[in-house]
């Protein structure tokens, strides 16, 4: 595979590893294949994720909130229900498909 990006001392080294190999969540420890990272830079499974939709339950960090009335929310969903943490990145997996075009 491909070297790493980020030196092996670097603070999200960990992350990056996690991102490429698979991981564990760092509430529950379970192993998991689709990570969410917070901005605290934590590794969360979707099970572990979903009630704490404010704070890290890691380690207790706020998350920044936008807002159900946020002009920019507008443009990817239309009707949105409740606010979402705006730095909560969930990574997805990407499969390729031998002789797929497009």
């Amino acid at each position: 595979g491909a070297p790493p990006w980020l030196p092996v001392h670097h603070p999200l080294a960990d992350i990056e590893a996690s991102l490429r190999h698979g991981g564990h969540c760092r509430a529950c420890t379970a192993p998991t294949r689709l990570l969410l990272v917070t901005p605290c830079a934590h590794l969360l499974c979707v099970a572990c994720a979903r009630p704490a939709r404010e704070a890290c339950p890691v380690c207790g960090g706020g998350y920044r909130m936008q807002a159900v009335d946020d002009p920019e929310r507008a443009t990817t969903n239309p009707h949105p229900k409740w606010e979402v943490p705006i730095e909560l990145i969930e990574w997805q997996p990407s499969y390729v498909q031998k002789g797929a075009v497009g």
